[in-house]
């Protein structure tokens, strides 16, 4: 039988129509075809949607087989369908919520609500029965099981109650008093259970039960970390007292150090407006950021956050002390000193110690960090170019070089993170926060499935691939690595998403100097110079480029400049950029392969560039032994290089530049830089110290793993570390 011959049989019964979805989900409709089948056997000419609707539902939660889901979908499609064919028998009516109003869409005749009012009380009494069985196993009495029930998931019963219109009068018309303390019994059991507390006060909302609008219900949400859910209930309650409470219940949280608590009374104060009665709780809370960025290495960024607020600024001082970073602190009191107010200059003797033990600190700090080669930067090797002549000399030192390292910084907009975040914060526990969210769980898992693949790596298709890829990066947390952010339809964070993506610095280095490249001062004053320059570096095939998470930075200078930096079908070089390396993208198939041969004994699969390189390998053994052209390759060894270790592949984030450089050189990069304003001029001299060794590392690291590893990284990266004849 067709899809069309079961949507033409709609006459028959809710088991049969219910039989037909389970059969076309089984074939594997998608979900809209679902919904189109749904949608027409509701249509039919003799079926009454509420009725046949709810017997379905019914049939479905008490179906073989569809037990084990809590959220029967079958079920949600039928609702989401129900208001779509009977919009002419629908209303919109205005249901109490507590103390508030909700306007809400029902079903205009009671008679037409009765199915969903039967279908919920019916799951009520069945909960209660769960609820007693269970009581009487504990306490030894026999099982009886109760017949003639439904039981439903409690989101599916709420699904049941919007779609019907269904009102607590409309439950008690039908089930007397007895149904008002079953509704409050099982929303009180659900909000007192773990991961049930988001349906137990929605259904407390929905049928406006006061027992709910209480001290009690608020401190136990708060206590459970549903702040959302307990300023939802004080937002629906008249008067002040319990939204003055929700923000006293948060900010005892936060007095025991909960940031989440903090962020929550800050947000609940707002909502109600209650600054003026909780004058501290903003300034605690900004406190609270600010620590957590510093102690994430992100002192820039809480330097920003602080703004034009003295106490906040102390505070990222006080904080980066605490944390051991005494020489950033210096440096932000030398900065920010001259711009303070007379007499509200900073105690660095309070904050920093004696000066022999900030020097001991700064010399601490430096000893724990990657640094550059005594005397480049005071010897002329850390180089600022931004006009044309800077340009070519540039270019002519790297040409020159077998192996340069790439890197770029991009231009930070405070005003629109600032807004970004207030409108995140507004939209917390939104349906548009929830779907972002899970956006952000899918992009995780697409950036791991990315850097554990082995990308094609002859230089046009890396051109290709930077140029075409429509993701926007950032520095991720803790040690800088790059990361996509998924693409999307022109929204109101699209702006900003331009704004950030412009590339405000380019490093470009070998081993013994590192050109800082003004590209949007050379944009302005020679843009013509550019492609003949740095594009014929990036193109020269006898250069080996190398970066670290490359195809964002590819990308985007591709967006900014396309023919120095664009793929060749896109008016870019001849031959596209390459070759390149991208050292995130050979950590990464390293510990895989580490993984793979943990897991089966020393044996690892080969991937699309393990196998051109052993083939390449094994052709250039048999030319030079005449006639090796047919033999096998033998497989390859253990891995031994620093991907094999334990503490590398089975690390679960995505690695970053620092953890790289740790474990191959010995010591991280210090990031304490990162996230800064990179489009300010002049550059502060820490800005230049790290845009620099941000750039010369990558160097370092490709010379000290051809140096120690050099088979490996060869199998790795596909044969494209030796380039220049």
């Amino acid at each position: 039988m067709t899809h069309d011959d079961e949507v033409d049989a709609t006459s028959g019964t809710p088991a049969l129509a219910v039989e037909r979805l389970l059969a076309l989900e089984r074939e594997g409709l998608k979900f809209h075809q679902m919904r189109e089948r749904c949608r027409d056997i509701l249509a039919a000419p003799d079926v009454h949607v509420p009725s046949f609707a709810a017997d379905a539902i019914a049939i479905l939660a008490n179906h073989p087989g569809r037990k084990t889901a809590a959220v029967d979908p079958i079920a949600h499609l039928i609702m989401e369908c129900v208001p779509r064919v009977t919009a002419h028998i629908r209303e919109r009516h205005d249901f109490p919520m507590m103390d508030d109003v909700s306007v809400r869409e029902r079903f205009a005749d009671a008679k037409d609500r009765s199915p969903g009012v039967r279908l919920i009380l019916d799951a009520l009494a069945a909960a209660a029965a769960v609820d007693d069985e269970s009581a009487e196993s504990a306490g030894g009495s026999i099982h009886r099981r109760v017949t003639g029930t439904t039981r439903l998931d409690p989101r599916t019963l709420l699904r049941v109650a919007e779609t019907y219109g269904v009102s607590l009068e409309d439950l008690i018309d039908a089930g007397g008093g007895d149904a008002r303390t079953s509704l409050e019994a099982y929303a009180r059991s659900l909000m007192y259970r773990e991961g049930k507390h988001a349906p137990g006060v929605n259904l407390a909302l929905w049928f406006s039960l006061d027992a709910f609008a209480s001290v009690e219900t608020v401190d136990e949400l708060t206590r459970c970390g549903a702040f959302g859910l307990a300023s939802d209930v004080a937002a629906c309650v008249a008067g002040s007292e319990l939204k003055r409470r929700c923000v006293e219940a948060c900010l005892e949280l936060g007095d025991s150090g909960d940031h989440a608590g903090l962020r929550a009374a800050h947000a609940a104060a707002e909502r109600f407006q209650l600054g003026t009665v909780f004058p501290t709780v903003k300034r605690r809370y900004f406190e609270s950021t600010i620590k957590r960025m510093v102690a994430k290495g992100q002192a820039e960024a809480a330097l920003r956050h602080a703004g034009d607020d003295k106490d906040l600024i102390r505070c990222v001082i006080a904080s980066l002390v605490a944390s051991g970073d005494a020489s950033t602190a210096a440096e932000y009191v030398a900065r920010l000193g001259s711009d303070l107010s007379p007499g509200e200059d900073f105690d660095v003797g309070d904050l920093l110690g004696t000066e022999t033990e900030l020097a001991a600190a700064q010399a601490a700090r430096r000893d724990a960090h990657v640094q550059l080669p005594e005397g480049m930067a005071e010897n002329g090797g850390v180089v600022w170019v931004d006009d044309e002549d800077g340009l070519r000399a540039a270019c002519d030192a790297l040409l020159a070089a077998d192996v340069v390292g790439l890197d770029t910084e991009w231009a930070a907009d405070p005003d629109a993170e600032r807004m970004k975040a207030e409108r995140n914060r507004r939209r917390k526990g939104t349906r548009w926060a929830r779907k972002r969210w899970r956006d952000q769980k899918k992009l995780a898992k697409k950036l791991a499935a990315e850097a554990e693949a082995l990308e094609a790596s002859n230089g046009e298709s890396d051109a290709d691939d930077a140029s075409s890829r429509d993701a926007s990066s950032g520095e991720g947390e803790g040690e800088g690595e790059r990361t996509g952010a998924g693409a999307g339809g022109e929204d109101e964070d699209a702006a900003e998403r331009r704004a950030a993506s412009v590339v405000a610095l380019l490093q470009v280095a070998t081993r013994d100097r590192v050109f800082l490249v003004d590209l949007p001062a050379l944009l302005r004053a020679c843009p013509d110079a550019i492609a003949p320059t740095l594009g014929a570096v990036l193109a020269d095939r006898s250069v080996l480029k190398t970066g670290f998470g490359l195809a964002e930075d590819l990308r985007r200078l591709a967006r900014l400049h396309p023919p120095a930096f664009g793929a060749e079908r896109l008016g870019g070089p001849s031959g596209g950029v390459g070759p390149v390396i991208d050292l995130q993208h050979v950590w990464a198939a390293g510990t895989r392969i580490a993984r793979e041969e943990a897991a089966d004994g020393g044996r690892a699969k080969r991937g699309r560039r393990a196998r051109a390189a052993a083939a390449a390998a094994a052709a250039a053994e048999g030319g030079e032994g005449g006639g090796g052209g047919g033999v096998a390759a033998s497989p390859p060894k253990r891995l031994v290089g620093p991907w094999s270790l334990k503490e590398h592949y089975q690390r679960k984030h995505l690695v970053g530049l620092s953890h790289l450089t740790a474990a191959v050189l010995g010591k991280p990069l210090d990031k304490a830089t990162r996230m800064s304003d990179w489009s300010k001029r002049p550059l502060t001299p820490r800005q230049v110290t790290y845009a620099a060794l941000d750039a010369w590392v990558l160097v370092e690291l490709m010379r000290t793993l051809r140096e120690n590893h050099a088979e490996e990284l060869e199998r790795l990266a596909g044969g494209l570390t030796h380039v220049r004849e």
